[in-house]
């Protein structure tokens, strides 16, 4: 198997790696934290945006009210259960998944699932 990444993804995943291997940053520490401080500390590093953040919140701290908006995924599935003309945009994945507050993890999981 053969992945590439673009030149900026490349650099972004060596700058994590380094954040890692110099102390900058404990992933493995992230689950213990708030999800607030846990997701302060991904923005820290560059090349984090605001889904992968809330992606690896969700998925690998296990956080029980995270949502990936931007997700195209997400999106198509929001669109199918709510019968939406359109992919909802990022902003309305938000608005649209606020009442399965706290446990919005759990509700993506399952638009997700929806899909397969």
């Amino acid at each position: 198997m053969h992945a590439s990444f673009s030149r900026a993804k490349a650099e972004y995943l060596v700058g994590a790696a380094r954040a890692a291997a110099d102390g900058h940053i404990d992933f493995e520490a992230l689950p213990a934290l708030g999800p607030e401080e846990a997701e302060a500390r991904l923005a820290a590093l560059r090349g984090l945006g605001p889904w992968s953040r809330q992606y690896i919140l969700l998925r690998a701290c296990g956080f029980p009210d995270c949502v990936p908006a931007g997700d195209a995924g997400l999106a198509a599935a929001l669109q199918r259960f709510h019968g939406l003309e359109d992919r909802p945009t990022p902003e309305a994945q938000r608005r649209l998944m606020q009442p399965y507050a706290p446990w919005r993890s759990l509700a993506t999981a399952h638009l997700w699932a929806s899909l397969g």
